[in-house]
Formats: C-alpha cells, sequence, structure tokens
C-alpha cells in the first residue's frame, strides 16, 4: 500500500515537472527526454539488480521466464510512457491527467463493488495525491518559466543568449 501511495505521489509530481520543464516541446523534445530518462535507470538501477542477484537475495530461473509476455509488457510500457509524455507535451496536461484522475478512482469504486478489493485509507490517500496533481497541473504558470525549454530545443541560429 505504501509503494502503491509513493507511486502516486511520483506520478503526480513527474508529470508536473515534466510540463513546466518542457512546456510545449514536441515529439522530438520528448523522444529526447525519455531516451535521457532509460539513460538514467540504465545506469542507476543496474548495480541494485547485480547486487540482489549476487547476494541470493533474489534468484532468477531463466529457463522459466515468460519472455513473450516480458517483452510485450515492456513494449506496451514504452509505447504508454510515449503516448503519455507526448499527451502532456503536446496537447494540455489536462487530458492526460484526466484520465488518470477518473482511472484510479473508479478502478478502486469498480473493485469496491465486485468485492475483488478494499477501500482502505491509503487508497484513499493516493487518489487525493493524485488529484491534488491534476488541480496543481492545471494552475497557471508563472511567466518566464520556460527558458530553459527555449535555451534547450531552440536551434543554435534562433538562440539569443541574455
Amino acid at each position: 500500500m505504501i509503494c502503491t501511495l509513493g507511486a502516486s505521489l511520483a506520478a503526480a509530481l513527474y508529470k508536473v515537472l515534466f510540463k513546466v520543464a518542457l512546456g510545449d516541446g514536441g515529439l522530438g523534445a520528448v523522444n529526447l527526454h525519455l531516451f535521457f530518462l532509460a539513460i538514467l535507470n540504465l545506469l542507476l538501477f543496474w548495480p541494485v539488480v547485480v547486487a540482489l542477484l549476487e547476494t541470493g537475495e533474489e534468484t532468477i530461473a531463466w529457463a522459466t521466464v515468460p519472455w513473450g509476455f516480458v517483452l510485450g509488457s515492456a513494449g506496451l510500457s514504452l509505447l504508454f510512457n510515449l503516448l503519455v509524455n507526448v499527451g502532456v507535451a503536446v496537447t494540455y496536461p489536462l487530458l492526460v491527467s484526466l484520465g488518470t484522475v477518473l482511472g484510479i478512482p473508479l478502478n478502486a469504486a469498480v473493485d469496491s463493488i465486485t468485492g475483488m478489493g478494499q477501500f482502505p485509507p491509503e487508497k484513499i490517500a493516493g487518489c487525493v495525491l493524485v488529484t491534488l496533481g491534476f488541480v496543481l497541473l492545471i494552475l497557471p504558470r508563472p511567466q518566464g518559466r520556460s527558458r530553459c525549454r527555449e535555451l534547450c530545443f531552440q536551434s543554435p541560429s534562433r538562440r539569443r543568449l541574455v
């Protein structure tokens, strides 16, 4: 439950910071961002995997890994992240956040109604945090906050130094 709460907070914070940093960046800016995010993940997290395998805390039976599902899940995850980031950068993040804001509480309600899950305080707190992230996205941004985007994503001939 704590991981779910942290994931909700991190997702909301990521969307807000992504929009602040990129502003109305296009597909190229989103792809560049995802590329650097993937490199950062690769550089920071492989030692954790190696340490868990070497200490015996985690074991992997390579012959029994369902590689089709793993690769399919990785591909769909990549597509999801690309679509979410393009949606946040190209359109107004309201559309992407609306799906998140409505999706999580509705899934929790369906789980509660069908008896498949419960609605503990942690789940309510996660829904509140996602909704708070949505509210932060629709608040107006102060002027001058997109200077980083202007310097990073314009061609050198159009760039002016201040």
